[in-house]
């Protein structure tokens, strides 16, 4: 697979989402789904995710509900920043992957457990795009 492909095919990802995230100027106060949970829940199924990574959880009902919380957040997140590159004619995902945007929305959320996932998703879009980063 060439190195573009990996691009289009995380705008075909993101795209795909965009139905599931409407996006005006700002985020509704009443979102409904997982965007609308607090950073701190985030925060809690990355770290979880990291340990089934790492060999360190076995329990497999604890794993299917960690990797089901995971890309419910990585779903919203994708949705979400597809259907603000769309309302700003942005053409260039500002993150090297989804591995790296989450491990970014991590680092957000760990800072600011209080604010709703989907607020931290915003200010990272409102500051992401215009350079890639690294």
């Amino acid at each position: 697979m060439k190195k573009n492909d990996n691009k289009k095919i995380f705008l075909l990802i993101f795209t795909f989402f965009t139905y599931h995230s409407a996006i005006a100027k700002s985020i509704p106060e009443n979102i409904i789904g997982i965007g609308g949970d607090s950073c701190s829940s985030f925060v809690e199924t990355y770290e979880a995710k990291q340990r089934i990574n790492n060999g360190q959880e076995n329990d497999v009902s604890k794993i299917v509900g960690i990797f089901g919380a995971y890309g419910d957040f990585t779903g919203t997140f994708g949705g979400f920043l597809a259907a603000y590159m769309m309302n700003n004619g942005d053409t260039k995902i500002p993150f090297k992957n989804d591995d790296h945007a989450m491990s970014l929305a991590y680092a957000v959320c760990k800072k600011n457990p209080n604010i709703r996932f989907i607020d931290a998703v915003w200010a990272m879009s409102e500051s992401a795009f215009g350079k890639v980063i690294k």
